[in-house]
């Protein structure tokens, strides 16, 4: 096995090189950089059962201390400039993040001038595409049929009102007992009977299939994260226009 990974990681070493000498002639410039990243996210996906595609969240890129300065003087928020091509990526291609991409900037002497080396990585599961309720004590009933979303531990919260609210805070309609998570966290609504998901002002944020967002439209099977509390939506029949997995993300940032 550890041969195979080394031979798997040689060849992708090998695409990136190959990659950074159709760019810019060679050259190391932010817009090169992130096209070589994307390529190692891109060859990295892992499909959950459900066959969505999830990008690693792990990103350590090792380059020559002088490459570093030069591209860190013309795009001094680097790691931000990489993070943002990787969910663009995610989002033209069709693919999802559990979590931001963790971007770590290294450097070292001995490495030739514009050599980029990219190691890549899932630091958690793949995020199941729904959950399923066999985890209920036998006494629960049966799972609701109207819409509602469902946690990892398969409790059930039906959204049978206008607006649901979510949040740390006892007198949310969905409680999350975690202090990452706002006291006001976020909101689903009711619009034109369709549920959107409001975030709320957060500090951790909300993100739907793993992009962050402040609006999103809701659809069968998408995964809701707050703060790391990942909630699965369904809704109770599936709509002509609202595929059972989400094949592009379509939450807006």
């Amino acid at each position: 096995m550890k041969d195979f990974l080394s031979r798997a990681e040689d060849g992708l070493q090998n695409l990136i090189e190959r990659t950074l000498e159709r760019i810019a002639g060679g050259r190391l410039t932010p817009a090169s950089l992130a096209v070589i990243v994307v390529r190692a996210v891109e060859t990295s996906l892992r499909k959950d059962q459900g066959g969505r595609s999830w990008a690693p969240d792990k990103i350590g890129i090792l380059l020559h201390p002088m490459d570093l300065d030069e591209l860190s003087k013309g795009t001094p928020d680097l790691k931000a400039f990489l993070v943002n091509a990787i969910l663009k990526a995610a989002r033209d291609g069709g693919y999802f993040v559990a979590e931001e991409p963790e971007i770590d900037l290294e450097v070292d002497d001995e490495r030739e001038r514009s050599k980029v080396y990219v190691h890549i990585s899932h630091s958690q599961e793949i995020p199941e595409p729904t959950r399923q309720m066999s985890s209920l004590p036998p006494e629960e009933p049966a799972e609701p049929a109207g819409p509602r979303l469902i946690d990892l531990d398969g409790q059930v919260y039906p959204l049978d009102q206008e607006v649901v609210s979510i949040g740390r805070m006892k007198d949310s309609d969905i409680t999350i007992a975690d202090p990452h998570v706002s006291r006001r966290h976020a909101q689903i609504r009711l619009r034109e009977e369709r549920h959107v998901v409001f975030d709320l002002g957060s500090k951790a944020g909300t993100r739907v299939n793993g992009l962050p967002t402040m609006e999103c439209e809701l659809r069968h099977g998408d995964v809701i994260t707050f703060a790391g509390n990942r909630l699965v939506f369904k809704e109770s029949d599936i709509r002509p226009d609202s595929p059972p997995s989400r094949g592009e993300p379509g939450a807006s940032i």
